[in-house]
Formats: structure tokens, C-alpha cells, sequence
């Protein structure tokens, strides 16, 4: 009866508790409608959710949306999460819009962790032995927007909808996703290089939080007719971002090409009409800096082609 009566008898208590304890560690204000916690739901599961999180940036970017969230739920056994190695049966987060902006001045408003004043060796310790596994997760109807004003880069991303297994091993993260993208937009330097092109995507990463470097599996990914697969890594270093990408078509049809060629020429090719299979492999390799860019290569080669 305690574990029943506790999360209603001080709903509210609770929700201002945890607000208060998360706006202290970071630079944002951060709310949210309410929080529940239910054992009867799915017993012997507990099941926490959070309806409409906000997050608003401060500072230089001051009443700025981040994140916005309609809900969240969470499911795990009971004492699951008192193990040494703590598990989470399924995350699923519905409804949401995120705000990812960097200005002239290399400031972003997502920067909003506040610094520890101190870390010492015993809880640099702990986070090394930390371990945590969800047996799924779940994004559905997730909107995504990041301008870099710097680079003069807008990415939009609408109705991402992403499931998956997440393994967390120290600094260690382990991800097996499937993903799809209703339209995807990408321009830099104003140039459109997608304009609004459906995407789908089967990945493995692995990512090092300390190294900050991302290392992708086993990737097969559709965009609008286009097939392709790669594998590499991407690491960002305070100087500049290092890379290291293998790429190549998967038995795509060659009409798949010109589905991608951005919106600005597209006019002139409305009246192709093509046949044949392309096939092509390449690497991006190097780093990319404000004096440096990438090595790019790639062989292409198509058959009956026309």
C-alpha cells in the first residue's frame, strides 16, 4: 500500500521536487505538466511518465525553445533499478520539437550542462563502472531543427520516428536503431543540397563519450530512391572534427541519383526519363577545420545506363 498510496499522496510534492533538483544542474529553465508514478499499471513494472517537458534556454539566448516535449514514459521492474547493474525495460517519447542553434560566435543554445567546480578521482570512478541497459526505446513524431550561423548550415528534420537498444558501459554507448524521416532538408553556403527527400536508416553505433568519437556499424540507409551503406567514424577534437568514411550504392537504380540533385537545378532534369543500374563506393577521409577539409574520393560505375 505505501508504493501505491506515496506517488499520489505527494504528486504534486514530487514534481516540484525534481524540477527544482534538474534546474539546478543546468544553465536553462526547465518544466513540465506533471509527473506519475504507477505500480498498478503494469505490475510488477513501474511505469513513470512526464507530460509536457520544456526546456527554455538563458542567457544569450534567453527564452529560446530547446526542447520540447509532449510526453514521456518510462517502464521498468521495480527493482530493477536498485541493481548493481540497472536495466530499463522501454523509454518511449512522443511529440516533440527540438531547437539546436549555434550564432556567429560559435555560441550554441544546448550548451546548458553547468560545469562541476570540482571532479574528483572517486566519482570520475563511478562513472567509469556505470552500467545501464534499455531493452528498447522509442522516438515517435520528433521534429528537429539546427541552424549554424557560422557555417551558414540549416538542417530540417521532420516526423523522425526512431526505435532501438541502448547499451551504456562507462563512457560506452552501444546502439542498434532503425529509423525513418518524412522529409529531410540540408543546406549550406546557400546551396540546397536535400530538399524535403523521405529517408530511412538501419544502423549500428558505437559512441565514446570521452574520445567523443562515433563509430557507425553495419549502416544501411534509403534516401528517396538511393541506396546506400557505409561505415566509419566521426570524432570531434576541440580543433577540428576528424573523420573517417567508407560509402557505396546497394544495387540502386540509377534514377535513384537524380532523385537527390538539390532543388536549385532540378528544373532542368523534370523531363529525364532514365533506366539502368548505378553502382558507386568512395571515402571521406581527413579533418575539417576553417583551413581544412576532408579527402573525397569515389568510383562510379553503371550498367546499362541510359
Amino acid at each position: 500500500m505505501l508504493l501505491i498510496g506515496v506517488p499520489i499522496l505527494f504528486k504534486k510534492q514530487i514534481t516540484e521536487i525534481v524540477t527544482t533538483e534538474i534546474n539546478k544542474s543546468v544553465n536553462a529553465t526547465v518544466t513540465f505538466q506533471e509527473a506519475n508514478i504507477s505500480f498498478l499499471k503494469k505490475f510488477p513494472n513501474a511505469t513513470i511518465s512526464i507530460s509536457d517537458l520544456l526546456i527554455v534556454s538563458n542567457g544569450s539566448f534567453a527564452n529560446d525553445t530547446l526542447l520540447n516535449i509532449k510526453s514521456i514514459d518510462l517502464k521498468t521492474g521495480i527493482f530493477d533499478v536498485f541493481q548493481k547493474h540497472p536495466s530499463i525495460k522501454s523509454i518511449a517519447i512522443e511529440n516533440g520539437f527540438v531547437n539546436l542553434f549555434s550564432n556567429r560566435k560559435g555560441q550554441t543554445n544546448y550548451a546548458i550542462v553547468k560545469n562541476k567546480e570540482k571532479s574528483n578521482e572517486a566519482d570520475t570512478t563511478v562513472a567509469s563502472n556505470f552500467s545501464l541497459h534499455v531493452d528498447s526505446y522509442q522516438l515517435k513524431d520528433i521534429n528537429l531543427q539546427y541552424v549554424d550561423q557560422k557555417s551558414n548550415l540549416h538542417l530540417k528534420v521532420e516526423n523522425i520516428n526512431h526505435e532501438g537498444a541502448l547499451q551504456l558501459k562507462g563512457e560506452q554507448i552501444y546502439l542498434q536503431t532503425k529509423s525513418s524521416i518524412d522529409r529531410l532538408s540540408f543546406s549550406m553556403a546557400h546551396i540546397t543540397y536535400l530538399n524535403s527527400v523521405s529517408a530511412d536508416l538501419k544502423a549500428g553505433l558505437e559512441l565514446d563519450l570521452k574520445t567523443m568519437k562515433f563509430t557507425f556499424k553495419e549502416n544501411n540507409l534509403k534516401i528517396n530512391d538511393l541506396h546506400l551503406g557505409a561505415d566509419g567514424f566521426v570524432q570531434l577534437n576541440e580543433e577540428n572534427i576528424a573523420m573517417n568514411f567508407n560509402f557505396r550504392s546497394n544495387n540502386s537504380e540509377f534514377k535513384g541519383l537524380l532523385s537527390l540533385i538539390p532543388s536549385a537545378y532540378s528544373s532542368s532534369f523534370q523531363d529525364i526519363k532514365t533506366t539502368g543500374n548505378l553502382n558507386f563506393k568512395g571515402n571521406i577521409q581527413g579533418v575539417y577545420n576553417d583551413f581544412e577539409i576532408p579527402k573525397f574520393n569515389i568510383d562510379i560505375d553503371t550498367k546499362n545506363a541510359s
